[in-house]
């Protein structure tokens, strides 16, 4: 038996392990869903570009955190489906709207969040930032790097951990 410790940060990557871990060993077959904070990069690429269809995603897994990206695109205006066909995005960059993130929800999801922010016209809103200084690296500090490289507006207020995107 493993007991997790400290997890707080993590929990809702803890419970759709768990979750996993659980179907696994009730039959001989798992389908593994795809990973939605990995396919978010390309997701909001098609969100601000021409769209396109991801044929082989066809259903929403809900286990996992990062697949909060669909609801959040919606809400920032993107068209987007998810039926037997496929993941379905209609790119329309001139309609979407800024977006209002809490990284504590789905910190993976932030990165493509803060691309997604710099390409649509509005400030969008980042906070809960703190968990990001400790995953694989600083992802703030890198965040705001490149922002900067790419002369995005960009105001990060780090007592509050909090980071506004002005996109275009």
């Amino acid at each position: 038996t493993v007991s997790a410790k400290n997890l707080e940060n993590s929990k809702t990557y803890t419970l759709m392990t768990d979750e996993i871990l659980k179907r696994a060993q009730t039959g001989d077959h798992l389908d593994i869903p795809y990973d939605f904070s990995s396919l978010s990069y390309l997701v909001a690429f098609m969100a601000v570009s021409s769209g396109g269809v991801i044929s082989e995603v066809t259903k929403l897994d809900s286990e996992q955190a990062d697949s909060a990206l669909i609801e959040i695109l919606k809400n920032a205006g993107v068209q987007i489906s998810l039926n037997a066909g496929g993941l379905k995005i209609e790119g329309a960059r001139e309609h979407l709207t800024s977006l209002t993130a809490d990284a504590s929800l789905y910190p993976d999801l932030i990165p493509t969040l803060v691309f997604l922010a710099a390409h649509i016209e509005g400030e969008s809103k980042f906070c809960n930032l703190q968990i990001l200084e400790h995953k694989e690296s600083n992802r703030v500090k890198e965040l705001v790097f490149l922002l900067e490289l790419f002369e995005v507006p960009h105001r990060y207020d780090p007592k509050n951990y909090r980071l506004f995107v002005q996109g275009s």
